[in-house]
């Protein structure tokens, strides 16, 4: 999980996690998906239509901002919710629900400061739209717009800040609490609470301890 990566592994190693699963989700299901989303979104013609028309490979446009995009997305989600709940529970010496889903709201949000300027190139270049063929283009485009490139990249921001620091928050707190609450049942309290991993909701915060054990030990 990602605190594990963080707790165990250091935190180059959670950023370069993230970023490696930001790849392969952008390569085989989001950068297709966004096509798909954006095509009928702002396309009066059909999916099979325009396809016909623009080639197979059309379905991949916009491949290259969604790919970084998405590892800037995964790198900082998982990296800063992780370090962000190590540091906290270092702090307070005691595990609380709530360090997850403070750390990964901060985490989103930051990923969307980030990622905005690629999640706008990325939607312009699957729009259809022959202006937007290159990301020069789509580039130039923006420049020569209203308040140029700074409001153009981060026009309709907010609303994307919104739903994101929800929708990270919202998952990354129910995978931790559906993943202690399985490993409870399934192995005891000893495999929450005595492991790498500290307890549920308030464990007796050994993170941090077994991550200096092991700095000790290498």
């Amino acid at each position: 999980s990602f605190e594990y990566i963080c707790n165990n592994l250091g935190i180059k190693n959670a950023f370069a996690a993230g970023a490696l699963s930001g790849i392969v989700e952008a390569v085989t299901v989001a950068t297709i998906s966004e096509t798909i989303k954006t095509k009928y979104m702002v396309s009066k013609e059909g999916l099979l239509e325009s396809l016909r028309r623009e080639g197979f490979l059309a379905i991949y446009k916009g491949s290259g901002p969604m790919i970084g995009k998405q590892i800037l997305n995964h790198s900082v989600r998982f990296g800063g919710t992780g370090q962000f709940v190590s540091w906290m529970e270092e702090k307070t010496g005691k595990r609380h629900w709530y360090h997850v889903t403070l750390g990964a709201g901060l985490s989103g949000l930051m990923s969307v400061l980030v990622t905005q300027p690629l999640d706008v190139l990325k939607s312009l270049q699957q729009s259809g739209d022959p202006r937007y063929k290159s990301l020069p283009m789509c580039i130039r485009a923006l420049q020569e717009a209203e308040g140029g490139l700074t409001k153009q990249f981060y026009r309709g921001a907010g609303a994307r800040v919104a739903r994101v620091i929800m929708e990270v928050s919202l998952t990354f707190s129910f995978f931790d609490l559906i993943k202690r609450n399985l490993l409870h049942y399934m192995h005891g309290a000893d495999a929450v609470d005595g492991g790498l991993i500290s307890g549920p909701f308030g464990g007796n915060g050994n993170a941090h301890k077994n991550r200096a054990n092991m700095e000790e030990t290498l």
